[in-house]
């Protein structure tokens, strides 16, 4: 049992980017399945497991440290960017629920300011907080 620690206890093991090079291996792997014709998928599959091989076993724990951090940092900077698309306001709250889920937002007609107001009141007027301007909407 010690041999095995000694063995692997100084190496880098699995990390985020190791599960997306599973993951992409995975898919390649499938594609490889319904495109039998397309040989490269098959191989870039298995050339991506062993990548993962190679960085779980890797003792260049600081290099590997590194490449995560550039995968994640390029990683959340593609999520923001798909979720700032489904968007329309911008008033997110920590965990994804919008701020902003009981309102309803409208340009002001004269100097284009936008206004919430409250959903389902019906027939309001509206008072813009910049200009002063009072117009009438439904809710």
């Amino acid at each position: 049992m010690n041999g095995w620690r000694n063995l692997f206890g100084d190496r880098y093991g699995i990390d985020n980017l190791n599960i997306a090079l599973i993951v992409a291996a995975l898919v390649l792997s499938l594609l490889g399945r319904f495109f039998p014709r397309v040989l490269p998928l098959a191989i870039l599959g298995i050339l991506l497991i062993v990548l993962v091989f190679f960085r779980a076993l890797s003792r260049k724990v600081v290099l590997r440290r590194a490449e995560n951090e550039k995968f994640l940092s390029l990683w959340y900077r593609l999520r923001d960017l798909v979720d700032r698309r489904g968007r329309s306001s911008g008033a997110y709250v920590s965990g994804g629920f919008r701020a902003d889920a009981g309102k309803r937002c409208f340009k002001c007609p004269s100097c284009g300011q936008k206004c919430r107001v409250p959903k389902g009141k019906g027939m309001i007027a509206i008072t813009c907080p910049r200009c002063g301007q009072d117009f009438i909407r439904k809710t």
